[in-house]
């Protein structure tokens, strides 16, 4: 098997193994969300996109540094960091019946069991910045828009 061959076996088998991770929770279609004059549109439900895991926040002593994408993190900002979404998607994330949109500007966690570290901000709003960790669900929202035109979400805000 020549090395081509073999990088797409590995790729296409690590695919089918987040797949097969994914837990598909019912996703509340409703109204689009409208940030910054951006409409986002919920991914239809059957789409993998649709998650639920183990969430951690991270400030202190990130603050300031630069993330996987090229900005330098604000852990005032709206912001998450994942291994499982595309850097640049807008996500909803839903914790203890409240939910805000987020855009995925890093890479991590990288401890075992966690599936997203989301901003000290995003952690402050959602109610689990004592406890540190929280089963969340996350929702990614689709932009119409074309790429490179995205501006920092504010919830709430339009």
């Amino acid at each position: 098997m020549n090395g081509g061959n073999r990088r797409s076996l590995i790729l296409l088998a690590s695919l089918l193994i987040l797949a097969s991770l994914l837990v598909a929770l019912p996703l509340q279609t409703g109204d689009a969300i409208v940030i910054r004059k951006a409409r986002l549109v919920p991914v239809p439900v059957q789409s993998w996109v649709v998650e639920r895991g183990v969430a951690s926040w991270y400030g202190e002593p990130f603050h300031g540094r630069l993330t996987a994408n090229g900005e330098i993190y604000d852990k005032n900002s709206w912001v998450m960091a994942t291994r499982h979404l595309p850097l640049g998607a807008y996500a909803k994330v839903r914790y203890n019946g409240r939910e805000c949109v987020v855009r995925v500007i890093d890479r991590g966690p990288y401890i075992q069991g966690r599936r997203y570290d989301v901003s000290e901000a995003v952690a402050r709003f959602l109610g689990f910045l004592e406890q540190g960790l929280a089963e969340v669900e996350v929702a990614v929202l689709r932009d119409p828009r074309p790429a490179g035109k995205h501006s920092a979400p504010v919830p709430g805000g339009s």
